[in-house]
């Protein structure tokens, strides 16, 4: 029996130009909702052209794109997309590296995105430009797409209107793969989320005669023990995949002086029902 192995000079081609294109893209300051993602959609797009894609590049606001990359390669057969985002959550305090200084360390590339999720971003970029020059030595039919969205972070309005363009263009693909931090496991399903905001209106007054008014922090406690309760009633509802729906306060606020009986109080709770 032959045993046939991946060429190693490849393969090490292969993964350094993941790692040179993921630097590029953690390099780019694509922070949902202060920074912008026109100049990672820009690195991707020069490297899916130069791979001989069909580029396009989707004004959606200040800063906010989507990218779209086709390569058909034949009239007939299915069509495959690649999707991922290109936004990022906000770094914290905690990095012991700059976060937007791609740093190699211990065979780990370290910055902000890295795995959520501009790792997914370049690594399907590559196997796309890879099977480009590959097509000649296996005819391929179909045609591959790759996407790249604008504010999964936030809203998901990329994500919103790519798929409002396909589908008024009757252009919807067979099959999609969206690149995320998964550790490799493919998923089949995956949480909604709906997210509503609580604002807990209250009756102003001096800080000293607080009887003479409403404290909306207190009312805002109810509140949150309230959702507390909702939250403990939702384990008894379980889905096949992915458990149970979850409700999380996320954010709160309120107050306008020290000396204040506190009026408005705007909270943002995140439950998560559906399964999609």
């Amino acid at each position: 029996m032959t045993t046939t192995a991946e060429n190693p000079t490849t393969a090490a081609t292969s993964v350094n130009g993941v790692l040179e294109l993921l630097s590029a893209l953690v390099a780019c300051d694509s922070t949902t909702p202060t920074g912008e993602e026109r100049t990672s959609a820009q690195v991707l797009a020069g490297y899916l052209d130069a791979a001989g894609f069909a580029v396009d590049i989707d004004e959606l606001g200040p800063g906010r794109v989507n990218l779209l990359a086709r390569r058909r390669f034949a009239e007939h057969g299915p069509k495959l997309m690649v999707n991922s985002h290109l936004d990022v959550v906000p770094a914290g305090p905690g990095w012991t590296s700059e976060p937007f200084e791609p740093t190699v360390r211990d065979g780990k590339l370290y910055g902000r995105g890295a795995a959520d999720a501009k790792g997914a971003l370049a690594a399907m970029a590559c196997a796309a430009a890879e099977l480009v020059a590959a097509e000649g030595g296996a005819p391929l039919i179909g045609e591959l797409v790759y996407t790249a969205v604008s504010d999964e972070e936030g809203g998901s309005t990329g994500a919103r209107h790519l798929l409002s363009e396909l589908a008024q263009a009757d252009d919807l693909p067979d099959a999609v793969i969206i690149g995320e931090p998964t550790g490799m496991r493919p998923l089949t399903a995956h949480k909604g989320s709906i997210r509503p905001v609580i604002e807990v209106v209250g009756v102003a007054a001096h800080a000293a005669t607080p009887k003479q008014g409403v404290n909306a922090v207190n009312a805002a406690g109810a509140v949150l023990a309230a959702l507390d309760g909702y939250s403990q009633g939702l384990e008894a509802i379980r889905h096949p995949l992915l458990g149970s729906p979850t409700c999380t306060p996320v954010l709160i606020g309120g107050g306008e002086a020290p000396n204040a009986v506190p009026e408005p109080l705007p909270h943002h709770p995140r439950p998560t029902h559906a399964a999609r």
